[in-house]
Formats: structure tokens, sequence, C-alpha cells
């Protein structure tokens, strides 16, 4: 299958429980495979407040706790 262009995910609810637990490892794992477009975006939505860097960091500790064995440098590129 041909991999789009751009790709962006929305998230609803991205500070939650099932976001951390298996939406973002899951991307994370499409990412380790290379298969996510050069150009993709998560967009995440919450009634928690966090800046971008907070996110990136949360999501980061999310992926480095269903995947212990995951470079701390790869996970870094991945949360940008």
């Amino acid at each position: 299958m041909k991999k789009p262009e751009n790709c962006v995910i929305v998230i609803f609810g991205a500070s939650g429980d099932l976001t951390k637990r298996k939406l973002i490892p899951a991307i994370y794992d499409l990412y380790k495979q290379n298969n996510l477009p050069e150009r993709f975006a998560v967009l995440g939505t919450a009634s928690s407040q966090f800046d971008t860097k907070e996110f990136r960091q949360l999501m980061g500790e999310a992926i480095v706790e269903s995947d212990k064995d995951s470079p701390a440098n790869k996970v870094a590129e991945f949360t940008g």
C-alpha cells in the first residue's frame, strides 16, 4: 500500500488513558516500521491543558512504558 504524502491524526481526549496506553504506542510502532509519511502530525484535544512540550514529554513517557526496549533517540525523534 502506498503511503500518503501528508497525514494528520486528530485524537479527541488526547490526555486520556486510552491515548497513552494504546493510540500513541500504536502510532509509534507504525513510525518504527516506516509506515508513516514524512509529513505526519498528531493533533490532540483534551479537557486537560498541556502545551506542546508537555504533551510530547507525556507521550514519550507513554512510549517508553509500553516499549521498554525502544532506543531513547528513536523516541525523541518521534516526539519531535
